[in-house]
């Protein structure tokens, strides 16, 4: 049970706090907790998984958590507590997998709208 709790491939398993905070905080690590984040969008009733996003941003914006910044094909761009996140790949309820370019062909993404 314990061999994944490791810092790099080559370490050995190891069961302690220290080695967790650090796999936690690291930044290279972080967007493995992130991934499969599931957010609920408030103006749809639908829930929305997703799977890949980068940090865009790091200074604090105006704009509550959760909110549109703006959309792109190349991705939403959500406020967070901290910053902001480009979601670029999704998996909207009952539907497969996919890019943000594809989402946005078929609903409807607004500035200002928020995710719960």
């Amino acid at each position: 049970f314990h061999e994944w709790k490791r810092l790099s491939e080559s370490d050995p398993g190891v069961v302690d706090m220290e080695t967790l905070l650090k796999g936690v905080c690291d930044k290279g690590n972080f967007m493995d907790i992130f991934e499969n984040f599931i957010i609920y969008d408030d103006s749809t009733g639908k829930q929305i998984k997703i799977f890949k996003a980068e940090i865009t941003s790091k200074e604090k914006v105006a704009e509550l958590p959760g909110t549109v910044l703006y959309s792109i094909d190349k991705g939403i761009c959500v406020a967070t507590g901290k910053g902001s996140l480009l979601i670029t790949e999704l998996q909207p309820e009952n539907r497969n997998r996919m890019s943000v370019s594809e989402f946005i062909k078929g609903y409807r993404i607004a500035k200002g709208q928020i995710f719960d």
